[in-house]
């Protein structure tokens, strides 16, 4: 029923035409404030098509789907960048050399994306990945799942497609790591409540500055197509304990992984205002 499901919502045209209304009402509707509509607002960086889309057995259905958003969105906003949003897994024949040894199990390949077919479209900008250690853990038990490894080569293969198949930029959309790992998601599946101890804090903190490292260093370098990371999700101090009982990925300024978060967005700048001052001096 969920492949039934899930291949209506893509494939039928009474949901795509549902869709095109909604993606019609967010782009032309007007912010109450200042009046301009959300397709010329400075204020959105760029749109994802959908979060995480995913399409067991269903063929072509999610890249004619992919296509035919893409386009449509454009049409009423080529003022900003548009990505589709997905996980960033391949399919079992990717046309990438090591994408399917990269993705994290084989069960990533059944999920009916295929990241660089995902992404080749015309009307896709640039491309995007998720980076979720544990939650692919759990669904791999298993596999020996070295956290670490995996990630570096997660992006790095990622990356590289992104430079010789794809041409287009690459952001790390989501990221994030559970203090105590595997065994933090199941006591928040049985909704058990509990502090991190120092050392889960520091792995999360080690994790962030290993990720965060590399994505600097693509950045910096004049050949690296890794533009940017966005870590999941920064809460106030005074949520802390409410927010851990269903979210164990939660941030908190006091946290070591904001810390580290905080340097490379610090990092990052410099990079940027470095590259500006180089194209001035061209100009």
């Amino acid at each position: 029923e969920t492949e039934d499901a899930d291949r209506a919502f893509f494939s039928r045209e009474s949901c795509r035409d549902l869709f095109k209304w909604h993606v019609r009402t967010i782009l032309t509707r007007k912010n109450t404030f200042t009046g301009v509509t959300y397709s010329m607002t400075p204020n959105v960086f760029g749109w994802n098509l959908m979060n995480e889309p995913r399409c067991r057995g269903c063929d072509d259905a999610l890249q004619d789907w992919i296509d035919d958003m893409a386009a449509y969105v454009k049409l009423f906003d080529s003022n900003h960048m548009l990505t589709v949003g997905e996980e960033g897994f391949y399919a079992s024949d990717t046309s990438s050399e090591r994408g399917a040894a990269a993705n994290p199990a084989a069960w990533a390949a059944t999920t009916g994306q295929d990241f660089i077919r995902n992404h080749a479209s015309k009307h896709i900008d640039f491309a995007t990945i998720h980076v979720w250690r544990d939650n692919w853990a759990v669904y791999s038990p298993n596999v020996r799942f070295n956290a670490q490894r995996f990630t570096r080569n997660w992006i790095a293969t990622h990356e590289r497609d992104c430079r010789t198949k794809l041409g287009k930029p690459l952001l790390i959309e989501e990221f994030g790591a559970a203090p105590g790992g595997v065994r933090a998601l199941s006591r928040v599946s049985r909704g058990i409540s509990r502090t991190a101890s120092f050392l889960e804090e520091r792995d999360v903190e080690d994790y962030y500055r290993a990720l965060l490292s590399q994505v600097y260093r693509s950045v910096a370098s004049d050949d690296g197509y890794v533009r940017g990371a966005c870590f999941w999700n920064l809460f106030p101090e005074d949520h802390r304990g409410v927010v851990d009982a269903y979210d164990p990925y939660a941030v908190y300024p006091s946290d070591g992984a904001f810390a580290q978060a905080t340097r490379f967005a610090k990092s990052v700048r410099r990079v940027v205002r470095s590259m500006s001052c180089e194209e001035d001096g061209r100009d």
